[in-house]
């Protein structure tokens, strides 16, 4: 069935365009052509990181056109694949480091404009860290311990420490401070990569923050001596002590007359040391002070209760002993975990002068010196011990409790041996 004659159609003759009305209605046909556009690679995204050998490109073609997908790594052919309604999908081979990669559409007509670039970091190296301190092993009476070392790794994306993450600087150093518990610490840093290596190192710390105890020290009673004869000193205690003595003679015409000597451990847990008196050492009473550290640092002194009278005559009435020191001193009112406080023990009393002044502090740290100050890290109630020393040798010790919390703290006087508290 023909059309009506829209009296619409040309002829172009002799230069002219003329109507043409015998001929109906002309029908004109054309072949068109289309530019093909670039690809587009939706998978992997721009600048992903991963330690396979091999990643999976996929993408998609304008308006679902088929052709011959060419996969570049790096601006080098390396693979084909067919484009059915659109989609493709590919997979390239990597090369350690960055691989850029572009997809270009191929027809009868040519190649399409590249795809925009996606970049790939093939990276199958872990990262290396080393833990410069502490050493594994190593043991300490602090309830704190800063750990510190270093990460090489051009992509790192965490570390680690204890499961905590921690900052790292620029030049890969890093440095994390840890609270410590009693006994066995295990530390353990991991590092990880962008492209999923992980890494990890780790090292034990043991912490112990008492000290050992003291008993059965001897000389328990007075002991005359002269040029030659030797005095036994020893004391029962845990084992595995560095143990060692000191004879504290006042008056005495030797220049250096405070000398540390090593005691040994002759059974398990009794340590003995000797001290022999030479013709020029005279003392009227000196005193016999034990030293005694374990492993972890803590450090313990006891003053045995016999006394050395070293080349003085027996027949001669002994000096009049000087009063017995009594050690005091103050603390807060209240004190705050974290916070420094300050502790005098001015108020202590001597027959003469205080030459030592002695602080312990429940913590595993000391000090020394009248006046101190001191900081708990953790919330307890904690042993302050002061121990003072005369210009004559005699010795006195004071111990208060405190609680240390994050409010107002109670101060808990300890009763001297032989006095009780009032209620």
């Amino acid at each position: 069935m023909s059309s009506n004659n829209a009296e619409r159609s040309y002829l172009y003759v002799s230069g002219s365009f003329e109507q043409e009305l015998s001929y109906g209605n002309f029908m004109i046909r054309a072949d068109v052509s289309y530019e093909l556009e670039a690809p587009v690679i939706e998978t992997p995204e721009d600048m992903t990181y991963t330690n396979e050998e091999s990643i999976v490109v996929e993408g998609s073609l304008h308006e679902q056109a088929e052709a011959e997908m060419v996969i570049y790594n790096n601006d080098e052919e390396v693979t084909r694949t067919e484009a059915e309604a659109g989609s493709w999908s590919a997979e390239v081979d990597l090369t350690e480091g960055e691989n850029v990669l572009v997809a270009r559409a191929e027809v009868e007509d040519g190649l399409s404009d590249p795809s925009a670039p996606v970049t790939v970091i093939k990276d199958t190296v872990d990262p290396v860290i080393t833990i410069e301190s502490p050493e594994d092993g190593e043991v300490t009476n602090r309830e704190a311990i800063t750990v510190t070392g270093t990460v090489e790794e051009d992509n790192l994306d965490s570390l680690t420490i204890n499961e905590r993450e921690v900052e790292v600087s620029e030049d890969g150093a890093f440095s994390q401070r840890l609270l410590l518990d009693l006994g066995e610490n295990e530390i353990v840093v991991e590092a990880t990569d962008l492209a999923g290596n992980v890494s990890t190192e780790q090292v034990t710390v043991y912490a112990g923050f008492e000290a050992p105890t003291i008993e059965n020290v001897q000389p328990a009673e007075d002991v005359h001596l002269s040029a030659g004869e030797t005095v036994q000193i020893s004391f029962d205690s845990v084992s595995g002590l560095d143990a060692s003595f000191v004879i504290q003679m006042p008056l005495v015409n030797l220049p250096d007359h405070v000398v540390e000597l090593p005691m040994r451990e002759t059974s398990e847990g009794h340590y003995v040391g000797y001290w022999t008196a030479i013709s020029n050492a005279v003392a009227n009473g000196a005193v016999i002070e034990l030293r005694a550290t374990d492993q972890f640092g803590n450090e313990v002194r006891e003053t045995a209760d016999g006394k050395l009278f070293i080349n003085v005559p027996t027949e001669e009435e002994p000096a009049p002993a000087p009063d017995a020191p009594r050690a005091e001193f103050t603390l807060p009112n209240s004190i705050e975990s974290g916070k420094n406080f300050f502790l005098d023990a001015s108020n202590s009393i001597a027959d003469g002068e205080i030459v030592n002044y002695s602080w312990a502090f429940g913590d595993g740290e000391r000090a020394s010196g009248e006046q101190v100050n001191h900081t708990y890290l953790r919330e307890g109630t904690y042993t302050v011990t002061l121990g003072i020393t005369d210009e004559h040798g005699q010795t006195d010790v004071v111990t208060k409790r405190i609680h240390a919390t994050g409010e107002a703290s109670v101060i808990l006087p300890v009763p001297r041996p032989g006095f009780g508290l009032m209620r």
